[in-house]
């Protein structure tokens, strides 16, 4: 990715946050997975993610990168960190207990916030 910039050029990534990886699936409240996990993860699903778009091929292989991982690689492609930001929304109801708020889910009021996902800008 980073060869196909040109000089002035900049990558925008939007992502959920490798911590919402760790919690459990149903309440997203407890966490039931390393964090650092780098082995290969195998899913056969029908459904793409948000469970709205039916999928032809329905294997797929998925790694886990933390965010350091993904600032590395960008560092390692010589880019610069523009920002990083970390949000407490996403914008579908990856737990039952997300609350709709504004377009987005997010937990509810009241309660600790989590990191759900992140975006970051790098330039050459």
């Amino acid at each position: 990715m980073a060869a196909l910039l040109k000089p002035g050029g900049f990558l925008y990534l939007a992502e959920f946050h490798p911590v919402t990886d760790m919690l459990d699936e149903a309440t997203g409240s407890t966490v039931t997975s390393d964090y650092f996990d780098d082995e290969p993860h195998v899913y056969d699903e029908p459904y793409t993610y948000t469970g709205s778009e039916k999928l032809t091929n329905t294997t797929s292989v998925q790694f886990q990168h933390t965010l350091g991982d993904v600032i590395s690689a960008l560092a390692a492609a010589e880019l610069r960190i523009d920002f990083l930001h970390e949000h407490d929304h996403i914008l579908f109801k990856r737990f039952a207990t997300l609350q709709a708020r504004d377009g987005r889910y997010q937990v509810p009021e009241g309660q600790p916030r989590i990191p759900l996902m992140f975006s970051i800008r790098a330039s050459r």
